[in-house]
């Protein structure tokens, strides 16, 4: 188990250095789809906004 842990945090350093490499920064913290005036509260979405993707997803 300790070693599959090592192997995919080294996986997870790999991709960083790869999206650094392609993209000349590393990805965003956080990626909101969209900023548009449509931005509005709903029940599944109380402050308005979608949800959006975390940097993890840019290694994808």
């Amino acid at each position: 188990r300790r070693s599959t842990c090592k192997n995919n945090v080294k996986q997870i350093g790999l991709a960083l250095h790869n999206y650094h490499e392609t993209h000349r920064c590393f990805p965003p913290g956080w990626v909101q789809p969209s900023t548009s005036a449509s931005c509005q509260p709903s029940v599944s979405s109380p402050s308005g906004c979608r949800p959006g993707w975390g940097w993890g997803t840019m290694l994808l």
